[in-house]
C-alpha cells in the first residue's frame, strides 16, 4: 500500500463521475438485479429438483428393492403397539408395496413448487439488487482508481 493513500482517495475529477454514475448503478442494479433474481433462483431450484430426482431415479434402479424395505422398516417403528402394527405387519405379508417412484418424483416436484419455488423467488427479487449494486459499485470503485485510470 503506498505511504500517501493514493489508492484510497480519488482524485476531484473521479468524484464528479461517481457522483454521475452513482444513479445509473442504482436503476441498473434495481433493474438487472430483479431480472438475474429471478432467472437464478428459477435455474437453481430447477437443478436441485434435477439432481434429486435423478438421484432417487438411480438409486431404485441400482437397488430395487430397497424402496419397500424402507418403507416397510420405517411403517413399522412409527407403528403404535398393538392392533395398527399387526395390521401393518399382516398387509406386509400379503405384499402390500411401497409408493412408486413416479408418485415420489410427482410429490418432490409438487412440494417443491408449492413450498420452496416461492421462497427462493422472493428471496431472489429481493437480494438480486443488492448483489448487482454490490458488483456495480466494486467495478466501478476498480476503474476509478486503477493506474491507467
Amino acid at each position: 500500500m503506498p505511504a500517501d493513500n493514493s489508492v484510497l482517495t480519488a482524485s476531484p475529477t473521479y468524484k464528479i463521475i461517481a457522483a454521475i454514475t452513482f444513479p445509473f448503478i442504482i436503476v441498473w442494479s434495481l433493474v438487472c438485479g430483479v431480472i438475474i433474481g429471478i432467472i437464478g433462483s428459477t435455474v437453481n431450484f430447477f437443478q436441485v429438483q434435477r439432481r434429486e430426482i435423478r438421484e432417487e431415479i438411480v438409486a431404485i434402479t441400482k437397488y430395487p428393492g430397497w424402496r419397500e424395505d424402507q418403507f416397510k422398516n420405517q411403517s413399522l417403528y412409527f407403528a403404535e403397539k398393538g392392533e395398527q402394527r399387526a395390521r401393518l405387519e399382516s398387509e406386509f405379508q400379503e405384499g402390500k408395496k411401497a409408493p412408486r417412484m413416479i408418485r415420489f418424483i410427482l410429490i418432490q416436484i409438487v412440494l417443491g413448487s408449492i413450498i420452496f419455488y416461492p421462497y427462493l423467488l422472493i428471496r431472489g427479487i429481493v437480494m438480486g439488487p443488492f448483489l448487482a449494486y454490490n458488483q456495480s459499485y466494486n467495478d466501478l470503485w476498480n476503474i476509478l482508481n486503477s493506474k491507467g485510470g
